[in-house]
C-alpha cells in the first residue's frame, strides 16, 4: 500500500496542464510583442527628432552663409546675385532663383531707415525656417 501524505493531487495532469502551460507561453510573447513595438516606436520618434534638428542645424547654417553673401554685397557695392539690389540675395520674389546651401533655400532682404540698415537672412528647409538679423550704423 502506498501511503500520499496528506492532500489528493491537486494539480491537473495531462492535456489540461499542456492547456495552462500553452496560454502562459502566448501571453509572455504578446507582452514581448508590445515591448518591442513600443521600443520600435520610440525608436522612430527620436529618429524623426534627429531629423528635424539636422534640418534646423542646415537652415541656420544657410542662413549665416546669406548673411556673409549679402555683407561682402554691401561692402563692394556690386550686385553679385543679380537681383536687382546691393545687399540683399535673391530678394525678387522668384523662389525658383533663391541660392541654397546644403538643401535650404535663401532669402535675404534690405531695409534702411536713416543711417541705419538692417539685413535679415532667412533659410527654409522643408520643416525648418531660421532667421538672422544684423543691424549695420
Amino acid at each position: 500500500m502506498v501511503h500520499t501524505r496528506g492532500h489528493p493531487r491537486l494539480q491537473p495532469s495531462g492535456p489540461a496542464r499542456r492547456g495552462s502551460i500553452l496560454v502562459a507561453i502566448v501571453m509572455a510573447l504578446v507582452v514581448l510583442q508590445v515591448v518591442v513595438v513600443g521600443v520600435v516606436l520610440m525608436g522612430a520618434r527620436e529618429q524623426s527628432l534627429t531629423t528635424l534638428r539636422l534640418e534646423a542645424s542646415k537652415a541656420q547654417y544657410a542662413a549665416e552663409a546669406g548673411m556673409n553673401m549679402a555683407l561682402r554685397e554691401l561692402y563692394d557695392s556690386a550686385d553679385e546675385d543679380g537681383d536687382g539690389g546691393i545687399g540683399s540675395i535673391s530678394d525678387d520674389g522668384n523662389s525658383g532663383n533663391d541660392p541654397t546651401v546644403n538643401g535650404a533655400s535663401i532669402v535675404v532682404t534690405v531695409s534702411v531707415s536713416g543711417t541705419t540698415t538692417t539685413l535679415t537672412s532667412t533659410a527654409r528647409t522643408s520643416n525648418t525656417k531660421r532667421s538672422i538679423v544684423v543691424t549695420l550704423n
